[in-house]
């Protein structure tokens, strides 16, 4: 808009000129004082107009609203930011909610940690994916950014606290059924009949024969300990889909109930014998 403005101050200006000169030329052309005025009058002529229409950038400040609708756009913007946020809040508490019925929904589990991820609730984000990925659901690229976000880690503490500890064999009829891209699964619950585990791990099969050791690092649920339980059952199981509700050939074993103070070593030996499916080696002093 600029040369608009420079444009009709020029053909002001050229008006002005005009209109002094002509009289000018029907006056006495020896007469110097009015040439003098003339020279003092111009400038004044242009001041004067360019009083009356302003600066040239105020004249772009709002002639098609652009900049109003720039401040409106950033208003509209945060109003949208918050809405957005607002939106992801009810859609997580819907997801909770669903979640205390249905715990077992790995696929949940990763979208209520996507949720608390996307309101930058990092630690909750973990301990939903967590939750996930002992289901058998997981997201390389989602546990990057997880893993990004999180701060960084210091020197891992020592099992110091409670723990189960064991390790997770494989009897000779079961060697032959297992593959190297099967899962296994450790978990520790209240009792075999509870859906939801206390802990849980999950380690490939080429690991055989797998040592466990299940601490507070290792729980479910942020805030949990395992100092809070009298006694847990902890069960090893294979699965070829990765999903933790499913048992390959039955190869699932559970221990009997166990002290997470009581330094137990838990001995799994997973074997096609459902007889054979409880054991536990004595105490286990380091």
């Amino acid at each position: 808009m600029s040369f608009i403005f420079w444009g009709l101050t020029l053909a002001m200006l050229v008006a002005a000129i005009g209109a002094i000169i002509v009289p000018l030329r029907r006056a006495s052309a020896g007469d110097g004082m009015l040439s003098i005025a003339v020279l003092i009058l111009i400038p004044a002529v242009a001041a004067g107009f360019y009083a009356g229409l302003g600066s040239p950038n105020a004249a772009s400040l709002y002639p098609d609203g652009s900049s109003q609708r720039q401040a409106t756009t950033g208003q509209g913007t945060a109003s949208n930011s918050t809405k957005s946020v607002g939106s992801v809040g009810s859609m997580l508490d819907g997801l909770k909610s669903r979640l205390e019925k249905e715990p077992d929904d790995a696929g949940g589990w990763l979208l209520l940690a996507q949720s608390y991820r996307h309101l930058g609730q990092t630690e909750e984000a973990e301990a939903a994916y967590q939750r996930a990925r002992a289901l058998g659901k997981t997201d390389e690229k989602f546990e990057q950014t997880l893993a990004n976000a999180m701060p960084a880690a210091t020197t891992a503490p020592a099992d110091t606290g409670p723990v189960l500890r064991g390790e997770v064999t494989l009897s000779a009829d079961a060697q032959s059924l297992v593959e190297p891209g099967d899962t296994v699964f450790i978990f520790a619950k209240e009792s075999a009949n509870h859906r939801m585990p206390v802990v849980a791990v999950r380690k490939p099969a080429t690991e055989f024969p797998i040592q466990f050791a299940l601490t507070d690092r290792d729980v479910m649920v942020a805030g949990t300990s395992l100092a809070q339980f009298d006694q847990l059952v902890v069960n090893a199981k294979i699965s070829r889909s990765g999903l933790a509700t499913d048992v390959l050939a039955n190869l699932e074993v559970w221990s009997e109930p166990v002290s997470p103070l009581s330094n137990q070593l838990i001995d799994l030996r997973l074997t096609t014998h459902s007889e054979n499916n409880k054991k536990i080696v004595g105490d286990h002093n380091e």
